[in-house]
């Protein structure tokens, strides 16, 4: 059951307040999406909520995903979220990075799922 409430189409994941009755977010709330650069679990374009603050840090390879809660990077996203400051500044060529590598990942895995859908019809 928890894996089909992560995915992506799940009542769970489409209510930003975590609920299965779509209500929006409380007013007043703040909320914060912290993700890694290189997540191959959870491409960073994918974490985003709307209507929430986005931060993206630069950890990236086949760890990236467990990687990213006990980091120091998303620690400092942390705190900056707690006191109600915007993420911290990324250089441009992070931000474009971040943006390059979150949307392949997220390609890829959209052709590996279009590839083993297609297998599965064949069968």
């Amino acid at each position: 059951p928890a894996l089909h409430q992560l995915g992506e189409r799940s009542q769970l994941s489409a209510s930003p307040a975590g609920g299965t009755n779509g209500a929006p977010m409380p007013s007043g709330v703040r909320f914060t999406s912290i993700a890694a650069r290189g997540d191959l679990v959870v491409p960073a374009p994918r974490s985003e909520v709307p209507a929430a603050v986005s931060a993206t840090v630069s950890l990236a390879g086949p760890t990236a995903h467990n990687d990213l809660p006990g980091s120091s990077e998303a620690t400092r996203e942390i705190g900056l979220a707690v006191a109600g400051l915007p993420p911290g500044c990324r250089s441009r060529p992070d931000r474009l990075a971040d943006a390059v590598v979150g949307r392949g990942v997220g390609a890829a895995q959209d052709a590996a799922g279009a590839s083993l859908l297609a297998a599965a019809l064949v069968l």
